[in-house]
């Protein structure tokens, strides 16, 4: 009840501004880069200010009092002025026509710029679509370079230094974790990619699912007029040669708009790594093992095509289909020395690995959607349903010889081979329902089920006496996984004065089942939560604004996490599952100030507890090591971030990032104690420089080491550098970049914990430069 009398007691008050459009010319183009102006009556003094997007669209909100014009400007167009404007209001003004102006000088030339970092109440949005640098880089390599972002290892991702950030791709969930998401973004174009969104405390329209926040890649979308598209082709060169290629193609006609793209790339690499670990007994150095690997991939082969169709029947109402196929095959080989010391460091065994990985996927996403906008503005009805079947299979060996200190031969040697069929499928359907309440407010409200059912059969060989092939009854097994998510929402927006209010409450019910066919085990595990959220803005003066966030997040178990059965790296290294984990929970807290929407400041809390993070011990061999998934302990991060967007000259503009945060990780398994914190640092900084049709970038970014878990990393650093041309009208374009002109070479890690301590570096392939040319065609 008093939830109930705070929402009518906020729906009298406030003063709401949310105008969204398309701007268009006379033959129903889009135009991209116009620029949008929020003008205050009387006086036509600016408030805010924006441009269009390459589809010619905007999306304004502002917060304040008083009677308001919009104001459209583009060259070789009329300028534009709307009916008046009054707050509160909600308006999605549609199609805005822009008429010719004769009269403008066909030799004057202005190109309106979109700055490449900007701040919402919800979310940072990172512009990469026009990025020389994108060219020649996957996402995840996309995602490595990315203001705020830090990759941890395969599939996993931090916002701002806290863990367990979820990626999606164009609002929805990508169905994938660990290696299989790491192996979806090497598979995707770097180039395809319009915008990186980062939102560390997401609104309870989003899944709770995410303790360090959502990273969502937005796509490229084309709003044609008739018929277009582009080609691509690209050759890079790091240790080892890379190409891709592909293209699209988009058509208008009448009501009806369809897309069609496709891509093929081969890349292969080379990569060397270091591990050396340390066993303790009593306080003192029993045991020191030093490993030197070196890796190749050859090759690897990824395909892509997207296509959709959609049909829009009046003004009211659209539904469309979709689907995405991502398709690759990673062949990856290496050779492992492995010596073995005495504490004095004398060594006592050698042993040399050969090993090989074989993994191919075949990843599907079917999506039908339907739109539906009732007459009053902001009142729509969005229903959207997904099918994503995935599929990896795996191929895997390792063959290891044993030497004395002597190198000579020491017992058989050991071997294994491992063949997975991973079958994974998710249904999903979601209802987003929206609908003004006044002249002031909106409710939100929605539903979402999803459904995953993972088979995964895994049957091992091991290599008995040096001869012979012997099924492995221990690790051979069928491990079933189903995990089902109901979850319903609520929003409400809101105004008093010059505060801007929105608060929002998730439920999420989750039932999950743990079935190791093979031992006729079950672990079953429901619960219910509430995650809830809050979002406040305030207005100190036209130029200066602040905001308030804060949000309930969980972190969910993988199927990975919970597969009790172990996996070989080699005889001295496996992984084992924990079917016992129970979700982490977060509490995210951010408080941010902009100026003249050119300086943000963010500060921000977050504290998890039962904290997932894979633990490393002694295994049941001298010198053999597991890792193992485990709640530990709390989880606690605070920090500062500082982004500011900069034209130096009407040739030169930048966009920097800084941010500072503190990491702390406390708590205890089997008696061990747990107390890794550090303060870390990043900086990342992007110049562009245009001269007529040439233009230059260039990218500078430094992370300082930090903790993670029970792990410290090294600091890591890298600098970028490309230039382009574009002629033929600007329809046919050139890059060139190196990515990696300077780099560190030697990303480094320290961990201790227990009885053991380790140290690892590698040095990654990640020095390349990248030649391409695209070419654009039709409208």
């Amino acid at each position: 009840m008093c939830a109930v009398f705070l929402l009518h007691m906020l729906a009298g008050y406030g003063q709401n501004l949310e105008l969204t459009g398309r701007v268009m010319d006379a033959q129903h183009r889009p135009l991209p880069h116009a620029a949008v102006s929020l003008l205050r009556l009387p006086d036509s003094s600016a408030v805010v200010q924006t441009i269009t997007n390459n589809n010619g669209t905007f999306d304004i909100t502002f917060r304040g009092n008083g009677s308001y014009t919009l104001k459209i400007k583009h060259l070789g167009y009329k300028d534009y002025y709307s009916a008046t404007l009054v707050t509160p209001a909600t308006k999605h003004m549609g199609d805005i026509p822009l008429a010719a102006d004769i009269t403008t000088l066909a030799t004057v030339s202005i190109t309106a710029k979109r700055p490449t970092v900007t701040q919402q109440i919800d979310r940072m949005t990172i512009d990469v679509g026009g990025s020389v640098l994108t060219e020649g880089n996957s996402v995840f390599e996309l995602l490595e370079r990315t203001p705020g972002v830090t990759v941890e290892g395969d599939g996993d991702f931090a916002i701002q230094g806290r863990r367990g950030a979820k990626v999606m791709i164009d609002g929805r969930a990508t169905y994938l974790s660990g290696s299989q998401l790491a192996l979806l973004l090497r598979g995707m174009q770097a180039h395809e990619v319009a915008k990186v969104e980062l939102m560390a405390s997401p609104s309870a329209r989003q899944d709770a699912e995410g303790s360090g926040g959502i990273i969502n890649i937005v796509t490229k979308n084309q709003s044609p007029s008739g018929i277009g598209g582009d080609m691509f082709t690209r050759g890079s060169h790091g240790r080892e040669p890379q190409y891709a290629l592909g293209g699209n193609i988009h058509a208008r006609a009448g009501k009806w708009v369809a897309q069609l793209s496709g891509s093929y790339g081969r890349d292969e690499n080379r990569s060397s790594a270091y591990d050396e670990r340390t066993f303790f007994t009593e306080q003192a150095v029993g045991l020191i093992t030093r490993q030197w690997e070196a890796s190749r991939t050859d090759p690897g082969r990824n395909y892509g095509l997207r296509a959709g169709i959609d049909y829009t029947a009046d003004s009211t109402s659209s539904v469309g289909i979709s689907f995405d196929w991502i398709k690759g095959r990673y062949q990856s080989y290496s050779d492992a020395f492995l010596h073995f010391l005495a504490p004095d460091e004398t060594l006592q065994q050698q042993n040399t690995t050969q090993n090989h990985f074989d993994e191919g996927y075949n990843n599907l996403t079917f999506n039908a959607h339907y739109t539906k906008r009732f007459r009053d503005d902001g009142h729509t009805l969005n229903i959207n349903v997904d099918y994503a079947p995935h599929g990896n299979d795996y191929d895997n060996g390792f063959h290891t010889n044993y030497h004395d200190a002597t190198g000579l031969p020491s017992g058989y040697p050991a071997a294994r081979r491992n063949i997975q069929d991973l079958a994974n499928t998710t249904y999903l359907g979601t209802i987003d329902y929206s609908r003004p309440l006044g002249a002031n407010s909106k409710l939100e409200i929605g539903w979402k089920g999803t459904y995953l059912w993972i088979n995964n059969l895994a049957l091992n060989d091991t290599l008995q006496d040096g001869t012979r092939w012997v099924y492995d009854a221990l690790t051979s097994n069928r491990f079933q996984y189903g995990q089902h998510v109901e979850a319903a929402y609520a929003i409400y927006h809101t105004s008093w004065k010059k505060l801007g209010i929105q608060m929002g409450i998730r439920g999420e019910y989750t039932g999950t089942e743990a079935r190791q066919v093979t031992l006729e085990s079950v672990v079953k595990q429901h619960y219910f939560d509430l995650f809830p959220n809050l979002f406040l803005s305030y207005p100190l003066s036209e130029r200066h604004q602040l905001r308030l966030a804060y949000s309930r997040r969980i972190e969910r178990p993988g199927d990975h996490d919970v597969n009790a059965f172990r996996i070989y790296a080699d005889p001295f290294n496996y992984f084992e599952g924990n079917p016992f984990l129970a979700p982490s929970k977060t509490h995210a807290l951010e408080l941010g100030h902009s100026f003249a929407n050119k300086w943000f400041t963010t500060l921000s809390f977050n504290r998890g507890s039962d904290v997932i993070m894979d633990i490393t011990g002694k295994g049941e061999q001298s010198g053999q090591t597991f890792s193992r998934p485990e709640n530990v302990g709390h989880f606690t991060n605070y920090g500062i971030s500082m982004m500011y967007n900069s034209p130096f000259t009407a040739w030169w503009e930048g966009s920097h990032y800084a941010n500072a945060f503190h990491n702390r990780y406390e708590g205890s398994f089997r008696g061990t104690v747990l107390d890794n914190a550090s303060s870390s640092w990043a900086i990342n900084s992007r110049h562009t420089f245009r001269y007529t049709a040439w233009r230059a970038e260039l990218i500078g970014y430094y992370r300082s080491g930090m903790a993670s878990g029970a792990v410290r990393t090294a600091p890591n650093y890298g600098l970028d550098i490309g230039v382009d041309r574009s002629f033929w009208n600007k329809r046919a374009n050139v890059k060139l970049s190196c990515t990696g002109l300077v780099r560190n070479a030697k990303p480094e890690s320290r961990a201790s914990f227990g009885s053991m301590e380790t140290y690892s570096y590698s040095r990654p392939d990640n020095r390349r430069v990248t030649l391409s040319l695209t070419y654009q065609f039709g409208s």
